[in-house]
């Protein structure tokens, strides 16, 4: 299986790891503070308490709940994902085309359900478990 861990270099017996991939965390309210670098992923069931100064932020719709008809078509390969998925890959294009600041990180403030689409997301798509990691984090980092 492929793995988006690179050696960075090899000193003796120790091999030094490097994820290029975008880490996602996922906190149960929003922070007080923006994180520097950082893009928010707010859930629409939650207040929209957000500070201004996140590198970037995505609402999320109403009801996450499958895929919904894409500009494509319905035999459409990236019509046929999940909205989520839909949306963290236009985020991801969005940061690459330069159209968004840089950020190297998101921050996802998400209600159980849709924090628990997101990590399966993150595992099983092809695309997003290339360009996302999943990480725990606390409300004080």
């Amino acid at each position: 299986m492929w793995s988006a861990r690179r050696p960075l270099s090899s000193i003796g017996s120790t091999t030094l790891f490097i994820d290029a991939r975008i880490a996602v965390d996922f906190l149960p309210r929003c922070p007080d503070l923006p994180r520097s670098g950082q893009a928010l992923l707010l859930s629409a069931g939650l207040p929209a308490g957000a500070v201004p100064g996140w590198t970037a932020m995505v609402r999320l719709p109403a009801g996450l709940a499958g895929p919904a008809p894409g500009p494509h078509g319905p035999a459409c390969a990236c019509c046929s994902r999940p909205e989520l998925a839909r949306i963290l890959t236009s985020l991801f294009q969005a940061r690459a085309k330069g159209e968004i600041g840089f950020f190297r990180g998101v921050t996802a403030v998400l209600l159980p359900d849709e924090a628990a689409s997101l990590r399966m997301l993150l595992e099983t798509d092809p695309f997003l478990s290339g360009c996302y990691v999943a990480t725990d984090a606390t409300i004080d980092k």
